[in-house]
């Protein structure tokens, strides 16, 4: 733990940013993933809606459509009213593309969010010294 005190701030910041912080969130999100269901339910009932009815090189996805929603539906779902989703068999090269793409995204916010409480975390213990 002494050697720690010798690391430039700069890789520390880099060190729980982009490792510890995202780790942490991951951990927390599996555990309650455990206390909420069962993860591997979660995953083939995730599987059974991705591949129910589509072609071994297609997946299921909800339709996208630029339109705007009718009139009379709220743009929000509200509590307790089931969200319209229209399936449809899409590429699964583009649906691979766009997860992957989605899942760099949410990390990278992940990683904005730790960064942001390390600087504060700093500013604060700065001005109690």
């Amino acid at each position: 733990m002494k050697t720690l005190r010798y690391v430039p701030p700069v890789y520390r910041a880099v060190t729980f940013s982009f490792i510890t912080f995202p780790a942490s969130i991951l951990v927390g999100l599996f555990l309650l993933t455990l206390l909420m269901s069962s993860p591997a339910g979660l995953f083939i009932s995730t599987a059974r809606t991705l591949l129910d009815g589509a072609s071994p090189t297609q997946v299921m996805s909800c339709k996208r459509t630029n339109e705007a929603p009718p009139v009379d539906l709220p743009a929000i779902s509200q509590p307790g009213k089931p969200v319209r989703c229209e399936p449809e068999a899409i590429d699964a090269r583009a649906w691979i593309i766009d997860t992957d793409f989605a899942i760099r995204r949410q990390y990278l916010v992940i990683v904005l969010i730790g960064m942001t409480g390390w600087v504060i975390r700093k500013l604060f213990r700065s001005e109690e010294r």
